[in-house]
């Protein structure tokens, strides 16, 4: 499901959005969640317990409080949160400074439905859905999301996906694994992990301590390796 998280101080606007959003996935076949925020506080709160719940955040600025909210959008950035941010602005003036904390697109309100159409559209087939794989799961696949994944460890012919804060299960081997996640910043810390390179916060010769508060180990044969390989994978963050 694509999930999309929407912050606007200014109540009607924000209702505004919603219904421009209810009404453009109406008319689509895509499998959406609308969050609405009206506070700033419930808004780092959700994302806090989950950074990489969502796929997008729609926020919204105002004159009298760009300073304040663009200080929370770096401080969600700075919380690992996962999900690609639209810039709402009153006036092209603040493009520039979103652009340099990392923010994907803007929009200028009020929002045209049309542009706001085209855009999520465009996120939706080149950012969600390029996301997606297919993997091998004993007679049947199964469709993952990647960056949503902190490691991939195999129990006997198991594998245990562990997201931020749940976990799921299939049947499998690492070996069936590996070439499609090498692709997305894994990382063989162990014969039995892969881990997301995204997740990583810090690594010893014994193991990977991981953003959300998990620790996986390092096998002494690929200590050196990891050492080689985590900053080249920053790099291509």
């Amino acid at each position: 499901m694509y999930h999309i998280a929407i912050y606007d101080s200014e109540d009607i606007l924000l209702k505004e959005t919603i219904n421009l959003l209810q009404n453009l996935f109406k008319e689509s076949d895509i499998e959406v969640s609308l969050d609405p925020y009206y506070s700033q506080e419930d808004l780092i709160q959700s994302i806090s317990k989950n950074p990489s719940f969502y796929d997008l955040l729609l926020f919204g600025i105002t004159d009298h409080t760009s300073a304040r909210d663009l200080r929370v959008i770096h401080h969600l950035q700075s919380i690992h949160m996962m999900a690609r941010i639209i810039l709402m602005a009153p006036t092209i003036q603040y493009v520039f400074d979103g652009y340099d904390i990392g923010v994907f697109h803007y929009l200028i309100k009020p929002l045209d439905a049309d542009k706001l159409n085209e855009l999520l559209l465009k996120d939706y087939h080149q950012n969600y859905l390029s996301n997606k794989v297919m993997i091998p799961a004993g007679i049947e696949y199964l469709q993952l999301t990647p960056k949503d994944i902190v490691y991939l460890e195999v129990i006997n012919k198991t594998i245990h996906i562990r997201y931020w804060d749940d976990d799921d299960y299939f049947q499998g081997t690492l070996n069936n694994l590996k070439d499609i996640f090498y692709s997305y910043h894994f990382l063989q810390s162990h014969r039995s992990y892969l881990v997301n390179s995204d997740y990583i916060k810090k690594i010893s010769r014994t193991s990977i301590l991981l953003k959300n508060g998990d620790s996986v180990p390092v096998s002494k044969y690929r200590y050196k390796e990891l050492l080689e390989q985590f900053p080249i994978n920053l790099n291509r963050i």
